[in-house]
């Protein structure tokens, strides 16, 4: 069963308020021409975030995650 929380209640879900600023943060200046494109960008963003970054320090929270675009 999946549970829903309140918006914008960090305490209630933490993690994936978390992980959804990071993402806003590091697709905010892209622009897609098609649906491809967006996914393109986000395999190169998940693949960054899950494999290619120190996890747990503050310094690792505020990286850029836009650094591994696909061109």
């Amino acid at each position: 069963m999946q549970v829903f929380t309140h918006p914008y209640t960090p305490e209630e879900n933490g993690h994936i308020e978390s992980f959804h600023k990071t993402l806003g943060k590091a697709l905010k200046d892209d622009e897609f021409a098609t649906l491809g494109d967006a996914e393109r960008r986000l395999d190169v963003f998940y693949n960054t975030y899950n494999n290619h970054r120190t996890h747990g320090n503050k310094k690792c929270r505020q990286r850029n995650f836009g650094c591994c675009r696909s061109r």
